[in-house]
């Protein structure tokens, strides 16, 4: 990792990150070793930022609770939802022009498959001890359950940043006809993609150039490489569930 620029934490719909005991899966247990290593670089000032997406946003908030009860069923799937904004002050959407920044506040840019999610009661009670841990940007309420979930949140400590929209779907997923592609909500992927790809150049662990971190965090849909390419054995893999593979030179 000390050569990274930094983690997006994805998952996936066959990740289990808590077992039927009520245990933490081995899975989330993995994560939870990236998430202390990427505090001790921050700790060091070795800029390391931390994103997770959809169930990688359960993921961050999980290791930082070490509370399975923080999570609660959420019927949200293949929907679009409009996110209720609550911080504009966000580092997320510190470029995002005030135009639109209204048209997110009104327009149902975040697509979700969910089953569970934090609420915006269980978040606050989480982090009763230290509610200046996470800022919390933006709640959802479109989930059949009628709860507020929360959906965006910046820590306060360290550069971890959490999502629960699949923001990669707009620009890239053509296999679901739920997905939404109209140009408002590529726009909002967008901003969220381009933040991290920022975020992970105040790194300087190895990428060199702006355009090498762009391609490789938001253009190149693949990931890179998989074992199975012939140039495979000249990169180190890090493979954190069958959906992620991070690498290094």
């Amino acid at each position: 990792m000390s050569e990274l620029n930094g983690v997006a934490i994805v998952g996936s719909g066959d990740v289990k990150l808590i077992n039927e005991d009520g245990t933490f899966s081995t899975y989330l247990k993995q994560a939870f070793n990236v998430l202390d290593y990427a505090k001790i670089l921050n700790d060091m000032q070795s800029y390391f930022p931390v994103f997770g997406l959809s169930r990688g946003h359960l993921v961050v908030h999980l290791y930082e609770t070490k509370n399975s009860a923080i999570l609660v069923p959420s019927t949200a799937e293949h929907v679009s939802e409009t996110p209720n904004f609550l911080d504009v002050s966000s580092k997320m959407f510190n470029l995002t022009t005030e135009d639109n920044l209204s048209k997110y506040k009104s327009s149902p840019v975040g697509w979700n498959v969910r089953a569970s999610c934090i609420t915006e009661e269980a978040f606050a009670e989480a982090y009763s001890s230290d509610p200046s841990k996470y800022m919390v940007v933006t709640t959802s309420s479109s989930d059949a359950e009628g709860q507020t979930c929360v959906t965006i949140t910046e820590g306060r400590d360290y550069p971890f940043y959490t999502i629960q929209y699949h923001v990669e779907a707009a620009n890239y997923d053509f296999s679901d006809a739920s997905i939404p592609h109209d140009s408002l909500t590529r726009l909002f992927a967008e901003d969220v993609q381009f933040f991290f790809a920022r975020e992970s150049r105040n790194s300087i662990h190895y990428y060199n150039s702006y355009i090498h971190v762009t391609y490789e965090y938001i253009w190149n849909s693949k990931h890179l490489y998989t074992i199975a390419n012939a140039i495979a054995d000249s990169f180190t893999l890090h493979n954190i569930d069958q959906s992620t593979t991070l690498i290094s030179k």
